[in-house]
């Protein structure tokens, strides 16, 4: 069954669905994905997701003694955050709070 796939299967999946409609020469240049997991604070359930991006969006981290360095960027773009009440866990069935990374 497919919930038992690796995330590298899952990844190419949904990836060769994308490339299948949208493939060029720019994208193949500029286009990347992303991983993003969701985890209900409530029955501990993990939800997946394999997202294309053009473009990322990073937080400049506050340093006071030091140069931002583009990895310090990247650090705090991938680091869990809370994602407030707005997610629905379609296996407890709840609106609670969750944690993204």
């Amino acid at each position: 069954p497919r919930e038992y796939d690796t995330d590298d299967i899952r990844s190419a999946r949904w990836w060769n669905n994308y490339t299948s409609r949208e493939n060029s020469y720019i994208s193949q240049l500029f286009c990347g994905q992303m991983k993003s997991e969701v985890t209900c604070l409530t029955c501990n359930r993990v939800s997946i997701t394999f997202d294309p991006f053009w473009e990322l969006s990073v937080p400049i981290p506050q340093r006071r003694l030091k140069q931002v360095t583009l990895f310090d960027c990247l650090r705090k773009f991938v680091a869990e955050e809370d994602i407030g009440d707005d997610y629905y866990c379609s296996k407890c069935k709840n609106i609670k709070m969750q944690k993204r990374k």
